[in-house]
């Protein structure tokens, strides 16, 4: 019922955040974010424990690939989740449990990483991935939406549309000049177009950080 995708920017250093979901508010259920650590996607079952358990282990040192494997091997109930994790030097692990309702695939490329269940087919995750690593021209977030259009066009979640989240992290945040996004749509016929017109709201507006 829900595919996301975690990209990293090579150039500014941040991880971006996509969910889409025929489940409502998916933003405040998928993505757990350590500021300066990493970012964690848990779907399908998700459970804060475990993304928190897995941010901590990448905290203590621990490899991406590691800090996921570590909490979910305790976890029993880890084959009801699909899980990616990454840190802010572009690393990537992915988990799918074998209780994933289908059609549930991961897809992972060299900046960032893909997984959706009950999506109409695997092009759905891989199409999302392919399009990221086309477009690194463009300014991260666009580089987010593009994917939703390729998501979609591939088939999307299979029960429909609904909610949509989409945020940006920034490594040395809150050290910053400018807000970043961090947009959601939590209820809505069109979630994709929109999240599209948020995002040219908050262009559109001056988001600078003064001096308090």
């Amino acid at each position: 019922m829900t595919y996301s995708l975690i990209a990293f920017d090579p150039a500014s250093g941040q991880l971006g955040s996509l969910v889409a979901s025929r489940w409502t508010s998916v933003g405040s259920c998928v993505p757990y974010v350590r500021q300066g650590v990493g970012l964690m996607h848990i779907q399908h079952c998700a459970n804060p424990g475990i993304a928190e358990a897995c941010l901590d282990s990448l905290t203590r040192g621990h490899s991406v690939v590691e800090s996921l494997k570590i909490p979910l091997q305790g976890d029993a109930n880890r084959e009801s989740r699909q899980c990616i994790l990454a840190n802010f030097s572009g690393e990537f692990a992915l988990f799918s449990g074998t209780a994933c309702r289908p059609i549930s695939a991961t897809a992972q490329g060299t900046h960032c990483a893909a997984a959706g269940n009950m999506i109409t087919t695997d092009a759905v995750v891989a199409d999302m991935v392919t399009q990221y690593e086309a477009s690194m021209e463009l300014p991260l977030p666009e580089r987010l939406l593009a994917c939703i259009d390729a998501a979609e066009l591939a088939g999307g979640d299979r029960r429909g549309r609904e909610s949509v989240s989409l945020r940006i992290f920034d490594p040395q945040y809150p050290s910053l000049h400018h807000f970043l996004p961090d947009l959601r749509v939590d209820n809505h016929e069109s979630p994709g177009e929109e999240l599209k017109r948020l995002y040219q709201c908050f262009c559109s507006e001056e988001r600078s950080i003064t001096p308090s």
